[in-house]
């Protein structure tokens, strides 16, 4: 969480006010990424297979308003309400249908903009459209709710070398092996095994003891054999492959495990001495996490040779580098670095709870502000309303009229709004033929510092104000990672 409060400018539409298809505020920015639908058998999936692409995607059919998914149809954060229109220079105008996780306003992740995601159909040629596109800073708009929708995804290209290195349901599924066979393929059957986590050793092109004793579980497990001697036992043969490419297929074995599951499986690292190049990449992303490893995550151990050294002299593990056990990951250094890492793991956790506490009171903030919109209306120097009360409670919430509500628009209820118009240089003095008025701009600013407001009492209601700031001040420090599949610059829902 880099920004917690992002500037966002979202105006008011007055019905009648607005002509359709005219732009609501002055020209913004959106980071606009792509996403699709998967279907079954495509060449390439993102995620390698159908079941996976769909976890991401749900069944690719409605976006979160029940909408069916259709040409035009948008994901956008939270603050925006599902029906609100966007112009986009280069695509037209789509609407707001759809939101997820992923998809952040300024500020979360390292955006700088409001991130649209732009829906682009269904399948391969979908998905190479959307890879196309990738990620890009467009300029836009919020436009009239009664704008027709014209943006149509089949504008954007589709060409067939976006896919080029995604890679497909490998040929292995399709031939015999065993010890002799094509180095290659026992590449691929080791690399799939280790996939389903059933093989975790060399990636060597030999049909070994543990690609024979990984496959001889599976065929077990599933009946297919009943014990060694059995014919076919560890051998990579028809029925093996064809229940293997099932659940393989399906997610059997690529399902995600439980965050519990996932720290306990990371936390064996510690227990021995380091096994193979795969525990020792292990440590290597842990060490990035832990103690700010910056070099290569290539399950090479002298690569971390000069960090496990600094950090037993840091820690006082070993009293200078010429001792027995400097350099080497010893039992004194993994306990030492397995306490080290359970206290980032309780620092991440509630990491998370913090930013799903804040994104529930943000959106909650956002609609009470709208509310309270909604309430003030449009009220003018001279006028006594309920709306002028609203406008002056409102004043007082964020810090501009320190009197009571009168409901009667007068000089200090007009100071106040001059008062806040000049602190967010939406005047540049009190002379201004818009001091005192609340105008359309007056007014979208209005909501957002209403809004912050809210929020700012609902973590401090929560007593989470202070974590939440402390969080904030860490991630300006640090940049964001980006994730694989930022990089991909390509989402399913």
């Amino acid at each position: 969480m880099r920004k917690i409060f992002s500037i966002v400018l979202l105006l008011c539409i007055f019905a009648g006010v607005i002509p359709v298809n005219t732009f609501a505020n002055e020209d913004n920015y959106f980071v606009v990424t792509a996403y699709y639908s998967p279907l079954p058998n495509q060449k390439h999936y993102l995620k390698w297979n159908y079941e996976d692409e769909k976890t991401l995607n749900g069944q690719g059919i409605r976006g979160a308003s029940g909408k069916p998914v259709f040409s035009g149809m948008l994901a956008a954060p939270g603050k925006y309400s599902f029906g609100t229109k966007v112009y986009l220079e280069g695509l037209g105008v789509g609407e707001i249908s759809d939101r997820w996780g992923a998809i952040v306003p300024a500020g979360k992740r390292g955006y700088s903009y409001d991130r649209i995601d732009v829906w682009v159909g269904y399948g391969d040629e979908w998905l190479r459209r959307a890879l196309y596109w990738g990620k890009r800073t467009v300029k836009g708009n919020i436009t009239n709710r009664n704008s027709t929708v014209t943006l149509d995804y089949k504008t954007v290209p589709s060409p067939i070398w976006a896919t080029k290195g995604l890679k497909k349901i490998s040929s292995v599924f399709h031939t015999p092996l065993g010890i002799g066979s094509n180095i290659k393929s026992i590449k691929e059957l080791q690399t799939i095994l280790t996939e389903s986590s059933l093989y975790a050793w060399e990636i060597d092109g030999v049909y070994n003891n543990q690609v024979i004793g990984a496959i001889y579980d599976f065929q077990v497990q599933n009946k297919l054999i009943e014990n060694e001697s059995s014919y076919g036992a560890g051998y990579w043969g028809a029925s093996t492959r064809n229940l293997f490419f099932k659940k393989y297929v399906s997610g059997s074995f690529t399902q995600n495990p439980s965050e519990e599951e996932k720290q306990e499986q990371d936390l064996r690292v510690f227990d021995t001495p380091l096994k193979n190049t795969k525990s020792t990449k292990k440590l290597q992303e842990i060490l990035t996490e832990i103690v700010g490893y910056t070099g290569a995550i290539d399950g090479n151990y002298k690569t971390i040779e000069t960090t496990i050294l600094d950090y037993q002299l840091q820690k006082e593990i070993i009293p200078t580098g010429s001792n027995v056990w400097a350099w080497v990951f010893g039992p004194k250094t993994r306990a030492s670095l397995k306490d080290e890492y359970l206290l980032f793991l309780e620092d991440q956790k509630r990491q998370m709870e913090l930013e799903k506490l804040f994104d529930g009171f943000q959106e909650v903030s956002w609609e009470l502000a709208r509310e309270n919109m909604k309430k003030i209306r449009t009220p003018l120097y001279g006028n006594i309303s309920t709306s002028v009360r609203e406008l002056q409670v409102s004043l007082r919430k964020i810090g501009y009229f320190d009197y009571k509500d009168t409901a009667i628009f007068w000089v200090k209820t007009r100071n106040g709004l001059i008062a806040f118009q000049l602190d967010m240089k939406i005047i540049e003095n009190a002379s201004e033929k818009w001091a005192g008025v609340f105008w359309p701009k007056t007014r979208e600013v209005f909501e957002k510092e209403l809004a912050d407001t809210i929020l700012q009492q609902k973590l401090v209601e929560a007593d989470i104000f202070e974590e939440i700031e402390v969080m904030r001040q860490s991630d300006q420090e640090n940049e964001v990672p980006v994730s694989i599949l930022e990089q991909a610059q390509v989402y399913t829902i």
